[in-house]
């Protein structure tokens, strides 16, 4: 073993250390500098007993691999030091094996003591628990005095957002005999300040109302508490700034804010704001020029700027152009290069020009990329969701898709990536910070009705045990049951969305069930053999085997996928003696086993932006199968096409509080499913289509046993997230038309074909909980007539829904 140094974790003694370090370490080279040059294999820590290995190991996991020198030496000692865990830590340094091939870096640590209990004294006005759920340190975690003074400064924010202009806060902390502290934060709260009025002069063009309309900060009204907030004004004087600049006026200015405080009749604190403007006059939009660009031409870089000379100027906007023209670079892996737009303002003319000043520079690579923050996830299964790798150019639109990818696993509540200075200056490295969230789950429940034949009994119990990241792998497994005086079944699925580390997802699975289904019976009668009247009841007993692979692509900003597989069931019906169904396929599988077998395929284009949530871009997907592969032993032969397409668009998005937007997204699904039979054969009544009342037409739970061989489903949606990620208020509007037969120029589709339903609703957004309420209405359009679904009026009908997504 080869003792290097022991160091004083704090920050200021580190620095002062290295320093020292920096001298001796040639004295010592000289006889033992085995490890220069040596790439690190493993950087192992001891003494670890409340700080998890995880929040060390996403420090040190970038320095793997790397040679050992004193930069990259003293850059480990820095980054540990900042951690602020540790009181003090030794470094040895050891051989990985003994032919000193690579080196091992053992960190021996003292932890800093850990928090025991959290105080408040003074908080008259605001609960210790609402203090307490602002902060990010909790009891048993790691003292740190840096963290304590960004608490300090999280709880004094908090309360100026309530209006307590004059909060003062201290702190005290004590060391007890068993190394735990004990924090006390001393609160004296003031007097919380709302604003009486607000004011402006100089506002000849722009309304007082509407200047107001752009600010956060309000005045004390019927509707708003009036508190008034530091942060916020200096907000509301660049979003007043910012609406001028919008509109051409490229000399506003905010001259001062006049602040009068006062004391109202009741004895409140009170303060009046009066905004003292300058409005200058409007100009307009003259062009934009370049230099020092030399990869790109100066036509190509203006086609960015959509703005038009004579346009009145918009700030907004022009900067958003900036940014477009600047992804020209950044997109091809220019992430150094430099640009500086200089104004020139025509006073005569009221005209304004831009030279962007440009100083390209070379292209940067990606030096390393790093996760920080998968306590359970492995590297790898992030990092094979990023299509960008070591020794690639940087590029943005890469780093983009990656982060949708990884968004669309549902593994990470939070995903914050970093692009940081590398070794050299054409170096980046990536580093991804990620929040990880359950992946696993336990549902039960029961359903009612809806998702059954509306004569049986409508209540049926059903239970899901679910991990979408087995061990952290990324593969998925799951456990399904249901159970109802109708229905019993168990099924079991496993899959692989990288099987042998490349994008080819495969997926298995096998289900049992055995379901009392309902059919048309052969009756005679006076009148003779009656086939449409009667009903009768038989038992269905089915296992079936599905096995799939795929392969996926990326071009560019969305998801390309193959996929096909294979399905095979062993079915078995039991008939009760005297009974004959119409339907001659359940007959043949009377009291014996019989076999049915399919094949299909599927090709499907993804542009949504969020898989599960998307609030902007479009699905679409194709799928045939065809079932019947034995023809001695299997007596169904038909083709089935499946077509889906999505929309959606965001209608607006306003940011209503600092942590929730107020927005609305509209949604528009289409499919199309069609029955194709083998010529002479029929599709028994078992595997024809038909609406459940659940997933397809909401509502329509009572026309179950209509079946057909065409269906067009529609769904049109405005969805309001209430919740970010857990709930979302929904108004639906269906219209599913289902034929008998295929449609032709002599069977076309009419209004009176469709069954229209209408609601609102509450969706759960948690992946594993996809669940929908609605209170749902329906109607139909017969001979161009409005009926209500039950023939009378509104029903506001509970319908509860499982969220189907398409992959």
């Amino acid at each position: 073993m080869y003792l290097i140094n022991r160091l004083n974790a704090k920050r200021f003694v580190i620095f002062s250390f290295l320093l020292f370090f920096t001298t001796l370490l040639p004295l010592f080279a000289q006889s033992e500098d085995w490890f220069y040059g040596k790439k690190i294999k493993s950087i192992k820590f001891s003494g670890l007993h409340y700080v998890s290995r995880s929040d060390v190991s996403g420090i040190t996991k970038g320095f793997l691999g790397k040679e050992f020198s004193d930069d990259v030496y003293f850059e480990l000692l820095s980054r540990i030091g900042a951690l602020d865990y540790f009181e003090s830590f030794d470094t040895t340094i050891v051989p990985s094996n003994e032919k000193y091939e690579a080196v091992e870096i053992i960190f021996t640590v003292i932890e800093n003591p850990i928090i025991s209990k959290v105080s408040f004294v003074g908080n008259k006005r605001i609960t210790r628990t609402d203090l307490l759920a602002r902060m990010k340190m909790k009891e048993k975690d790691i003292f740190s005095e840096t963290d304590l003074e960004k608490e300090v400064r999280t709880i004094t924010d908090h309360y100026l957002s309530k209006g307590f202009t004059n909060i003062h806060i201290t702190t005290k902390w004590e060391e007890t005999a068993n190394r735990e502290i004990e924090i006390t934060f001393l609160i004296n709260e003031g007097i919380a300040t709302s604003i009486r009025s607000i004011k402006f002069e100089g506002n000849q063009i722009i309304s007082e109302r509407t200047l107001l309309g752009t600010m956060k900060l309000k005045p004390r009204s019927l509707f708003s508490k009036g508190s008034f907030q530091e942060t916020k004004l200096e907000a509301d004087k660049q979003a007043i700034l910012t609406y001028y600049l919008n509109r051409g006026y490229v000399d506003a200015d905010i001259i001062d804010v006049i602040r009068e405080d006062a004391v109202d009749e009741k004895g409140n604190s009170v303060i009046d704001l009066t905004f003292v403007l300058t409005e200058g006059y409007q100009y307009t939009y003259a062009g934009v020029q370049f230099e020092g660009n030399y990869l790109f031409s100066s036509e190509y870089l203006e086609s960015k700027f959509k703005m038009s000379i004579g346009d009145v100027f918009n700030y907004t906007k022009f900067n958003e152009y900036l940014s477009n023209m600047s992804d020209a670079y950044y997109e091809n892996g220019y992430l150094t290069t430099v640009i500086i737009p200089e104004p020139y303002k025509d006073d005569d003319l009221r005209q304004i020009s831009h030279l962007i000043h440009i100083q390209e520079r070379s292209r940067s690579h990606v030096e390393s990329i790093t996760v920080v923050g998968n306590k359970r996830t492995k590297d790898n299964v992030v990092l094979r969701e990023v299509p960008i790798q070591p020794g690639d150019v940087f590029s943005r639109s890469k780093l983009m898709d990656g982060m949708r990818n990884l968004y669309n696993l549902q593994y990470f509540s939070d995903i914050i990536p970093d692009v940081v200075p590398g070794s050299e200056d054409d170096l980046m490295n990536i580093v991804f910070n990620v929040e990880e969230q359950s992946t696993t789950s336990i549902e039960g429940g029961i359903t009612f009705s809806g998702l059954a034949n509306r004569n049986t009994f409508p209540i049926s119990l059903i239970g899901t045990w679910k991990d979408t990241n087995l061990l952290g792998t990324g593969r998925q497994i799951s456990v399904t049951a249901s159970l109802s005086f109708t229905d019993r079944s168990l099924g079991f699925t496993y899959g692989d969305n990288w099987l042998f580390n490349m994008p080819i997802g495969y997926s298995s699975s096998i289900k049992a069930s055995w379901k009392t289904e309902t059919t048309l019976q052969k009756v005679y009668t006076p009148r003779g053999l009656d086939v449409t009247n009667y009903n009768m009841t038989y038992d269905a007993i089915d296992i079936t085997l599905d096995n799939s692979i795929g392969k996926r692509w990326y071009p560019e900003d969305m998801l390309v996928a193959l996929t096909g597989g294979l399905s095979n069931s062993f079915i078995r019906n039991r008939i009760k003696a005297g009974l004959v169904p119409v339907d001659s396929t359940i007959s043949d599988y009377n009291n014996k086993w019989g076999f049915s077998n399919a094949v299909w395929s599927a090709f499907s284009v993804d542009k949504r932006d969020n898989r599960y949530f998307p609030t902007s871009g479009w699905f679409a997907k194709e799928s045939l199968t065809w079932t019947g592969l034995i023809p001695k032993l299997e007596n169904q032969f038909y083709l089935r096409s499946d077509t889906i397409g999505e929309a959606y668009f965001t209608l607006f998005d306003i940011q209503a509080t600092e942590k929730w937007n107020f927005k609305a997204i509209f949604a528009l699904v289409s499919g199309i499913t069609a029955l194709k039979p083998k010529k002479y054969t029929t599709i028994s009544s078992s595997n024809k289509l038909s609406i459940d009342g659940a997933i397809i037409g909401r509502g329509w739970d009572d026309i179950y046993s209509t079946k057909g061989d065409f269906l067009w489903t529609n769904s049109l949606e405005l969805r309001v997230p209430v919740l970010p990620n857990i709930i979302s208020a929904q108004f639906f509007l269906d219209a599913v038309a289902l034929k008998p037969n295929l449609p032709s120029m002599s069977n076309k589709i009419r209004a009176d074909d469709f069954y229209f339903s209408f609601g609102p609703g509450i969706r759960s957004l948690i992946q594993q909980l996809p669940l929908s309420i609605y209170l749902v209405n329906t109607f139909t359009m017969k001979n161009g007539r409005f009926n209500w679904g039950n023939g009378k009026n509104p029903e506001w009908k509970p319908v509860l829904s499982f969220t189907i997504t398409n992959f």
